[in-house]
């Protein structure tokens, strides 16, 4: 994935396709924009060579700009986010209640997990050191112990794909 403290060779293919290689590892990140209104709304698809082996429904290493998702782990104390590049960052507690996240790749991200009036998971909230808000807490999943939470579109926008086999 792309991230921005790492530093990439970039081959434009054309005016909406890059490929990114990384500098420090060698991997590999195909860059489609698909649309852009050029005010809230980006769609990618995005091929991650370290994730070639990850089938979804875009197809091996595919997958879009806004299929991200947190995933907790050793009861709550970390937080693992995939972001929609393939890229995962590890996030630390940083209290006793487990509410307060940071980033473990020295961005200054932070997230906040937030309970509702019974304690239990509402949502949480990621804040990027841009001041950048994403909040997940659509679409629980629950297996084996750890809870995944997906992206919510801040801007309420429904957005549907469709395959075709041609």
């Amino acid at each position: 994935g792309l991230a921005n403290y790492y530093t990439y060779e970039s081959f434009p293919v054309s005016e909406d396709v890059n490929i990114y290689a990384a500098h420090n590892s060698g991997n590999i990140t195909l860059l489609l924009n698909d649309y852009n209104d050029n005010c809230y709304l980006s769609l990618s698809h995005i091929y991650n060579a370290n994730r070639k082996h990850k089938n979804n429904f875009y197809g091996n290493g595919y997958s879009i700009n806004y299929n991200e998702y947190i995933t907790t782990l050793f009861y709550d104390e970390v937080l693992l986010l995939t972001k929609g590049d393939g890229r995962e960052v590890t996030y630390y507690s940083q209290n006793e209640d487990n509410t307060l996240y940071l980033a473990g790749d020295g961005s200054g991200d932070i997230i906040r997990r937030i309970l509702d009036e019974d304690l239990n998971v509402d949502r949480y909230e990621l804040v990027s050191s841009n001041g950048t808000l994403n909040e997940y807490n659509n679409g629980v999943e629950r297996n084996y112990g750890t809870e995944t939470f997906k992206l919510v579109d801040i801007l309420s926008i429904s957005l549907s794909f469709s395959a075709v086999n041609l």
